[in-house]
């Protein structure tokens, strides 16, 4: 039959109005980076008197850029009233000394700094932190992770969540992804990115690192993500987390320290590290008539594992118990909707639960009998 192009556009028009709208579903998390399966590593508040040495290290006696000198001084790291306080300074002839291999040495400059790292290193994770940063000129503020394995034994990582560099008019948002081969060098930068972005009271910065991208977010904005391609410097090693009041040169062409204000002080109100553990995975048939096993792959240290199966009507024997491995069994001419629930718990203290929905078909009970002829 042959149709007019008015016809035809009538139809497309009428299928275009009646038929539903397909959207694309969205990607499923790896069970190594789903969201819903972090645990709590580190939480601080900084709320205590002083700074918890147990948690944080301070940095000492380093120079840096051949400009400053992280010390650790109440005049550049304090804590008080639940935040940290990370200041720079002007100090000129500022000297330390610092370790050598050929023994101590005294390093000289004209400014100090303050930066603090975590004890602990962790994994794939969310990183996150609450911070108000110092912007004046020469101030350059950092939330970033990095590995301190030495460059003859391995090679290194590092993630630049957030940094502020004061080194021009308009200072941006930058971050970046360095890698230290061993021996260290040469170390290269990539995905290096600079957003536009109004500074001044506190925000929120947030770096999801998981063995499939690295997430970068300001505000609840995400402002890039990096794949992991394959690429020889797509970070795999633990890291610490980096808090830093570090000092920059003013101005791109000729650096000026004169144009350098200080002090400056930047604040950290509260850091939170939420590792990715091995997510749970339910093996059982979705559609049950007869009985059937169940098992719980869970992350090796998961703990305290227990199960329930609601509701209980729909089902035979035990509907409640501990272990990975449940024994299913419908009730007789029991039909419906049910749930497997895994509960657990993680090394953190933290609990956490897996689901399955289950469609119930009891089959009717045949009872067999002698007929005689």
């Amino acid at each position: 039959m042959n149709s007019s192009p008015v016809s035809i556009s009538l139809y497309l028009l009428f299928m275009l109005n009646v038929l539903p709208v397909i959207r694309a579903r969205p990607q499923a998390y790896s069970r190594q980076a789903n969201p819903e399966y972090t645990q709590t590593r580190l939480m601080e508040n900084f709320t205590s008197a002083r700074l918890n040495r147990a948690v944080w290290d301070v940095v000492s006696g380093i120079k840096k850029d051949n400009l400053y000198i992280f010390t650790d001084n109440d005049s550049t790291v304090r804590q008080a009233n639940g935040r940290l306080e990370l200041s720079m300074h002007r100090s000129p002839g500022y000297t330390a000394s610092t370790w050598s291999p050929d023994g101590d040495t005294i390093i000289t400059a004209g400014f100090i700094a303050a930066e603090v790292i975590s004890a602990e290193e962790y994994s794939y994770g969310i990183f996150e932190c609450s911070a108000t940063f110092a912007h004046g000129d020469g101030s350059f503020p950092a939330f970033w992770l990095y590995n301190d394995t030495m460059c003859i034994e391995s090679e290194r990582p590092e993630i630049d969540i957030v940094e502020l560099k004061a080194n021009r008019r308009n200072p941006t948002l930058d971050n970046n992804i360095w890698y230290y081969p061993i021996e260290c060098l040469p170390q290269t930068s990539h995905e290096f990115t600079e957003h536009k972005f109004t500074w001044g009271g506190t925000h929120t910065f947030k770096g999801v690192w998981t063995p499939e991208r690295i997430e970068f977010w300001a505000d609840d904005i995400l402002l890039k993500v990096v794949y992991n391609t394959g690429q020889y410097w797509y970070p795999r090693l633990k890291q610490h987390v980096v808090l830093s009041q570090q000092i920059t040169r003013y101005g791109r062409l000729f650096p000026d320290t004169a144009r350098i204000a200080t002090p400056q002080t930047s604040q950290f109100h509260w850091v939170k590290v939420q590792e990715f553990f091995l997510a749970p995975e339910i093996y059982c048939p979705e559609n049950i008539q007869g009985t059937v096993i169940a098992t719980l792959d869970a992350d090796p240290s998961a703990s305290e594992i227990s199960w329930d199966l609601s509701p209980p009507a729909l089902f035979n024997g035990q509907t409640s118990g501990r272990g990975i491995k449940v024994t299913i069994t419908p009730a007789t001419k029991r039909h419906g909707k049910g749930t497997l629930t895994y509960s657990f718990k993680m090394p953190s203290g933290e609990s956490f639960t897996a689901e399955k929905e289950l469609i119930i078909n009891g089959l009717e009970q045949i009872r067999l009998r002698q007929v005689n002829r």
